[in-house]
């Protein structure tokens, strides 16, 4: 019996050694793979915490810069932060304490990642209105949406080249000829009152940009060195994004916020009308703002020839001054576009003085309803708004990015700070073994958006 009891608790014994060693590695593996998680975790967020200052300061947007100030941006750079980080938090610091299956780090990579320039600038944009989503701030120019399609419709006339047509019209009709006292055939000249506004177009237009002052800092940038223009770097990954209308006009409220423009300078900026060049692009402030003050005389001239030429009182009284000139009488040909030039030159009159009171802080309708309308209109800040609206989505986000780089790399040790070495969030792949032979592994994704 004793035989028996003997052979039971031994079969038993083992049995339970068995269960117990199993559950003991079976904790260690599991605990093997904890360290692995916490070390991946700490170490994926503490690259969160690398966020860049000057970006979160001036523009409120959460990006990693992985050239981490060297003007040497890569993805290896950002590498070789998250393996020290991990080494420090899975590897026992004590050697002398070092436990039989202290586990070591084999491999650390981030193979997927997403930069700030990535889907045409999309990713940025996402985080600016996510920006200006949780700062309860709306969109503050709701009320102009429904004005335009009415300026892309004022775009796209050129009322200029209309009237260039009829001047060239104009010249191309011989001067009629008369015998003078001596006997001789002399031209008579056409006398067009037009004419004098016509030949002083172009110095009329140019001084538009000098009513409330040129550009002050006479910047002139080398465009090529900015993320709109340079070959752009591209991340590893995708992303996903709920198409929205509203964003895009969310986020042109935020470049209101964020960037300076003519009438509303930001300081410490280096280029002054920051709206105008993301709109036009122009290397310096003062081809930004001719640019803009062009734009806005081009809509409001065009809005003031549908007017005159649908005006029967004014088309007549330009015929009759038409009519009273000597050449005219001679030659009946000139008649019609002598009308035509007399109305475009009163177009360009009132184009010139309106586009002078948005300059000087006025409002002026976008169109009118009659050639004396003064009722309530758009000031310079809506014009441009609508100049924004008209550009193309793509275009301005990386404008903005270039903005950010000018504005970023004018700060202490950012001199060659990149927008396309920005990252947003990025993907982990970490291996880990043990002294027994256990190999642990993660893959885990970690980012502020």
């Amino acid at each position: 019996m004793k035989g028996y009891l003997t052979v039971f608790l031994s079969l038993s014994l083992t049995l339970f050694l068995s269960v117990f060693l199993g559950l003991i590695g079976g904790a260690l593996q599991n605990l093997g793979k904890m360290r692995l998680e916490c070390a991946a975790d700490i170490g994926g967020n503490s690259l969160l915490g690398e966020f860049h200052r000057e970006l979160l300061e001036q523009y409120d947007l959460l990006f990693i810069d992985i050239s981490y100030g060297t003007g040497d941006g890569g993805i290896a750079n950002m590498e070789e932060h998250l393996e020290d980080y991990m080494e420090k938090n899975i590897n026992t610091q004590n050697k002398e304490m070092t436990a039989w299956n202290e586990p070591e780090l084999e491999q650390v990579s981030i193979p997927e990642y997403i930069l700030a320039s990535d889907y045409d600038g999309m990713i940025m944009q996402r985080q600016a209105c996510a920006y200006m989503r949780e700062s309860n701030k709306k969109d503050q120019f709701t009320g102009l949406k429904g004005f335009i399609n009415t300026a892309i419709e004022l775009d796209s006339r050129d009322g200029m080249e209309s009237w260039n047509e009829v001047m060239s019209r104009i010249s191309a009709i011989a001067l009629p000829l008369v015998l003078n006292q001596q006997g001789e055939w002399e031209e008579i000249l056409l006398d067009n009152p037009a004419e004098n506004v016509y030949g002083t177009a172009e110095e009329q237009l140019e001084s538009l940009c000098f009513v409330g002052g040129k550009a002050t800092t006479g910047v002139i940038i080398n465009v090529d060195s900015y993320l709109s223009h340079r070959r752009r770097k591209t991340g590893k990954g995708s992303s996903t994004f709920n198409e929205d209308e509203s964003d895009r006009f969310l986020f042109q409220s935020y470049l209101f916020e964020k960037c300076g423009y003519y009438q509303q300078k930001k300081p410490n900026a280096l280029l002054e009308y920051q709206l105008e060049y993301l709109i036009f692009g122009e290397d310096s402030d003062q081809k930004n703002l001719t640019a803009a003050v062009g734009r806005i005389f081009k809509w409001r001239f065009s809005d003031y020839i549908r007017l005159y030429f649908s005006n029967d009182a004014k088309y007549v009284e330009a015929e009759e001054i038409a009519g009273s000139l000597q050449a005219v009488q001679l030659k009946p040909e000139f008649m019609e576009p002598v009308t035509y030039s007399i109305l475009y030159a009163w177009a360009f009159i009132d184009s010139i003085y309106d586009t002078g009171i948005i300059l000087q802080g006025g409002q002026v309708p976008l169109t009118k309803e009659e050639i004396d309308d003064t009722g309530e209109g758009l000031n310079y800040s809506q014009y441009l708004w609508l100049m924004l609206s008209c550009e193309d989505e793509e275009n301005i986000n990386f404008r903005v990015m270039d903005i950010m780089e000018m504005d970023i790399r004018q700060t202490v040790y950012n001199q060659d700070f990149c927008m396309d070495w920005c990252v947003e969030s990025y993907r982990i792949r970490a291996a880990v073994a043990d002294r027994m032979g256990a190999a642990y592994e993660i893959n885990r994704k970690y980012g502020y958006y």
